[in-house]
């Protein structure tokens, strides 16, 4: 699937607003994002202080990078590993969410075939559920429904990325 400028747009807009967003794309093959690509894309950051937040893209790759807990903003997954097991596919999951701060995003496209290892579209959704992500479809084609999936906190039960302006203020260095 190519990512478009709109599904780019999409995940850019929602992620965490901080003054330094990281993201890591985790791809089979090359790479859907560069660093230019996620330059030109507006952020919720950009939007409340009207300062550039500084954007770095990890090109990632499952048990070759390791992130911290909470080190993402976002995770985009849009051609993902090949799975050998379901075990390892929701053992990636789980990775991304741990990687992903709170409200973090992580982009998927739950049709793609290396996802097949977990089932059919749905059993993916059911998996991100499991984990402890809640989602919104970004793409509605049947063939690629492109998902956003928003690391849930307590707070926020439905997984909306839903910031306080003053908060952001605030938290502006």
């Amino acid at each position: 699937m190519v990512t478009t400028p709109a599904d780019l747009s999409a995940i850019m807009i929602k992620l965490p607003p901080t003054d330094h967003v990281r993201v890591a794309e985790f791809a089979h093959g090359g790479p859907d994002l560069d660093e230019d690509r996620l330059g030109g894309v507006w952020t919720h950051y950009e939007s409340v202080t009207g300062r550039r937040p500084l954007i770095t893209l990890h090109q990632a790759r499952l048990g070759e990078t390791t992130f911290g807990d909470e080190d993402l903003n976002g995770v985009w997954c849009g051609r993902p590993p090949l799975f050998a097991a379901a075990e390892d596919a929701h053992g990636a999951l789980g990775v991304f969410h741990r990687a992903l701060m709170g409200h973090g995003l992580l982009y998927v496209d739950p049709a793609h075939p290396h996802w097949r290892v977990l089932g059919a579209p749905d059993d993916v959704l059911d998996a991100l559920g499991a984990t402890g992500f809640s989602f919104v479809r970004v793409r509605p084609e049947p063939d690629h429904p492109g998902v956003l999936a928003v690391k849930k906190l307590r707070c926020c039960e439905d997984g909306s990325p839903l910031y306080d302006r003053q908060a952001v203020l605030r938290s502006t260095p």
